[in-house]
């Protein structure tokens, strides 16, 4: 769940144009059918297991230990080694291993219904997709985790919130690797606060290192500075040689923008030679390139020379084109300093080549993202196809039946259908008529009965505004007497809302054709100023892009100001709230969810009817 590479977001920023809308708009949920499938396995052993498998790098050993829990019919175990032995691949940078693993782990924990697992493996592939910088599918597994997680009935215990944490750790990411800083920060501060809250070091000191790239992208370097030094200080405390190795490398980009080339590289050399001893070449090479940087501007070229030699080896043999540009660019400089032009000139073409490759691998994901996406399409096109063959068939099936029952009650009933609809809609519309005619009639009447009590409250006020000395006796019976005025106000405004019932009974709702998704998109957009005051993140997850349906938009408006509304006024600062439609047998529904503090169990009888009060708000 690491970002703190920041030569990948150089490479990944001219690689998409993902913004933070598009990120989440791939809300698909797969398994079991629901967000909270059952209860999940024996924690102690799922530690016992987690505990087991951590200690393995071995990918053939935890490949074997899989096969093994599989013969058994151990799904657990078989989830947690298939975890472990993706992440392994990701860090030997053998990312279509580790996808299908991860893959395959995803399977496994959906078949066994364990939600901790299924949101394990799929901010697991998350964060393999951003590795290789195919943002929208990182995207869209991390929201897939999180809507897992806000449903599920243990995401108040320890793991929850980690699973939870996790997620929006890894669509802070997706935001900051795409330089969508503000959505980043509101979500990073999220997951801080549950690192915080469950006190784990490591996961501070990672979100802590992500605020400070924030900064420093922004320019603000103190509050950089500032951040970093948290995150070191939260590495040390935890032991975290990765995480330790990495704040060297974030100062030495501090000190490499101050100027102060001399503490830059003994940050980056500290870092260098912490990496050494790991097995991570990925990030060995940030420091390694970094200091020959460093030692090409000072003019120590022996030194860059055999950094860069070093390097170069490394980023052939894990086959990392966007290293190898950056290393031969470097040599471009050594050389062309050294007076050396036509090794200069080679190492200028090769780099060229290699970003002219490394563009290619980027439109070649671009390309990949929109077949996945066609296939996608295609999928749901067949699905939908073979359901309505199987309702086809089974109508025909019927059809003679209810045939047969219809000739024999058709003629019987057409009449008796007729002449109950005609006198239905002769009742309603002398009902209508008449409602109308008391509601003209009683407005009326109240217009010119509200002189009355106006006319004595503002003479009983101006008598006593105006007196310069008045007895108690006096003051008293005015004071009774705008009381009594009042309470006849009262009474007559209480009358005009029975206007208002009576009205909002019997308006004819105004239908048009149009597309619903759009229409919900600017509504939910109207509320972001209001969710963004309480710093609340709200997003828009329609499974569908477009929805042409008849639909009454004063209705659809009333419904969604109601719903999403009370969603923010009662979800804490700093919460979250989805709202997602999907299309099912021709209805559109539209959900809002929120993790906010919920409805009394007392009110849920009362949730539709009309003008009702409630006397108390849940708090729990």
């Amino acid at each position: 769940m690491l970002h703190y590479t920041k030569s990948i977001v150089r490479s990944l920023r001219s690689a998409t144009a993902l913004t933070a809308g598009t990120a989440a708009l791939f809300l698909m949920l797969n398994g079991c059918g629901t967000p909270d499938p059952g209860v999940p396995a024996d924690e102690a052993r799922r530690d016992s297991l987690d505990s087991l498998t951590a200690q393995c790098t071995d990918t053939a050993r935890l490949n074997s230990m899989a096969e093994g829990y599989a013969r058994k019919q151990d799904a657990l175990g078989e989830a947690v080694a298939l975890r472990q032995l993706g992440k392994t691949y990701r860090d030997l940078n053998a990312f279509g291993c580790a996808i299908s693993s991860h893959q395959h782990g995803l399977r496994v924990a959906e078949r066994a219904c364990d939600t901790l697992e299924i949101v394990a493996a799929l901010n697991n592939l998350g964060t393999d997709y951003r590795r290789m910088g195919i943002l929208d599918e990182a995207a869209k597994h991390h929201v897939q985790a999180l809507t897992y997680i806000m449903k599920f009935s243990g995401r108040q215990t320890d793991r929850g919130l980690k699973t939870y944490v996790v997620a929006l750790n890894g669509l802070g990411n997706v935001y900051l690797t795409t330089d969508n800083l503000q959505q980043a920060d509101s979500v990073l501060r999220i997951a801080l606060a549950g690192e915080i809250k469950l006190g784990s070091m490591v996961g501070q000191a990672i979100n802590y290192a992500n605020l400070g790239s924030i900064k420093e992208r922004l320019g603000q370097t103190d509050s950089a500075w500032n951040y970093y030094q948290r995150s070191m200080d939260f590495n040390q405390k935890a032991g975290s040689q990765l995480g330790i190795s990495l704040c060297y490398n974030h100062f030495g980009d501090l000190h490499t923008k101050a100027g102060k080339y001399a503490q830059a590289i003994e940050e980056y050399g500290k870092s260098y030679r912490l990496m050494e001893r790991r097995h991570d070449r990925w990030h060995w090479l940030e420091s390694c390139i970094s200091l020959a940087e460093l030692y090409i501007r000072t003019g120590q070229n022996a030194q860059a020379h055999q950094y860069l030699l070093r390097a170069d080896a490394v980023a052939d043999t894990i086959n990392s084109i966007r290293h190898e540009a950056r290393i031969h660019d470097l040599f471009h400089k050594l050389y062309y300093n050294e007076g050396n032009y036509r090794e200069a000139l080679r190492n200028y073409t090769l780099s060229a080549a290699y970003s002219d490759s490394m563009l290619n691998a980027a439109n070649l994901n671009r390309i990949q993202n929109a077949r996945i996406a066609l296939e996608r399409e295609r999928r749901q096109q067949d699905l939908c196809k073979a359901e309505n063959h199987y309702r086809s068939e089974a109508q025909t099936k019927n059809i003679f039946l209810i045939t047969a029952i219809l000739g024999l009650v058709f003629l019987a009933g057409v009449a008796a259908l007729l002449a109950y609809f005609l006198k239905a809609k002769r009742q309603k519309t002398d009902l209508i008529k008449r409602l109308l005619y008391a509601r003209e009639r009683l407005f009326t009447n109240i217009t010119h009965e509200l002189r009355t009590p106006l006319t004595v409250i503002l003479g009983e006020a101006e008598t006593l505004a105006g007196a310069t000395s008045c007895s108690l006796q006096r003051t008293t019976e005015a004071g009774r007497a705008i009381r009594r005025q009042g309470q006849s106000l009262l009474a007559l405004v209480n009358e005009l809302l029975d206007i208002a019932r009576t009205r909002s009974d019997v308006a004819a709702p105004e239908w048009r054709h149009g597309e619903a998704i759009t229409y919900i998109r600017m509504i939910v957009d109207s509320y972001q100023p209001l969710a963004k005051e309480k710093n609340i993140f709200m997003t828009f997850q329609p499974r569908e892009n477009r929805v042409d349906m008849d639909l009454v938009p004063e209705y659809l408006h009333k419904i969604l100001r109601n719903l999403i509304a009370n969603a923010v006024k009662f979800t804490d600062d700093g919460g979250l709230i989805i709202i997602d439609t999907a299309l099912e047998d021709n209805r559109l529904h539209i959900r809002v969810s929120d993790n906010g503090r919920g409805i009394e169990q007392a009110q849920l009888s009362h949730l539709f009817e009309l003008f009702y009060q409630p006397t108390a708000r849940a708090t729990t």
